[in-house]
């Protein structure tokens, strides 16, 4: 199970210490509507209320909690939605459940108060132990580290392809304190074939965020 995965990855690069598109920051309006329809774009969109630093955001109607088992541990959390009957195309909100170090932490906060921009190697190597393996290249190739604005909020974007699972992969990074030492995610992942059909879904879902 991908709540499994998660713990493993997290339990064991917190102890050890560029990603396919950058379209949720790149891509604009007119480039989203001549996306493929997804088999859920003509759905009522479903809202998903009150996930870690969001206040509120819109799904497509044919997407839906997943069957897995949402949760993590006893103080994090893993919520999962998935179009209906789709096979490999998954959309996590993730929370680790604690603190990543102060060192971490500082890096972290400094990357997301420079100015949108591609992270270095060095960027990377500081962020390292929250980045669940996405720096490690026996782990996940990796097309493109950046950070950006998404309704006003600074994040980190990184994109590219799990090697274990072979599915494609986006992942924002949100700082959810001031110190940057609590940190949600948000994943899109996808099998290859899938991944550009459900996109401009999860891109308009983005940008729909309310943040707190």
């Amino acid at each position: 199970m991908r709540e499994q995965e998660f713990q493993k990855e997290n339990n064991n690069l917190l102890s050890s210490s560029n990603l396919a598109n950058e379209s949720l920051f790149a891509h604009v309006r007119e480039e989203i509507m001549k996306a493929p329809l997804s088999p859920a774009s003509n759905r009522t969109a479903i809202s998903i209320k009150d996930i870690g630093q969001i206040a509120e955001m819109s799904l497509p109607g044919a997407w839906g909690p997943s069957q897995e088992k949402n949760g993590f541990g006893a103080t994090g959390s893993y919520k999962e939605f998935a179009p209906g009957g789709v096979p490999d195309v998954h959309l996590g909100f993730f929370y680790r459940g604690r603190q990543i170090s102060s060192e971490s932490g500082d890096s972290f906060n400094r990357v997301l108060k420079g100015s949108p921009h591609q992270l270095s190697k060095d960027e990377l190597d500081a962020l390292s132990p929250m980045l669940r393996g996405m720096n490690q290249a026996e782990l996940f190739d990796l097309k493109s580290a950046s950070t950006g604005d998404i309704n006003g909020k600074r994040v980190l974007l990184l994109s590219g392809t799990n090697l274990a699972s072979g599915l494609e992969t986006q992942t924002i990074f949100i700082e959810a304190d001031r110190e940057g030492r609590v940190v949600q995610e948000i994943e899109y992942q996808a099998a290859q074939d899938k991944f550009q059909i459900f996109q401009s879904d999860v891109q308009k879902a983005v940008r729909s965020i309310v943040w707190k």
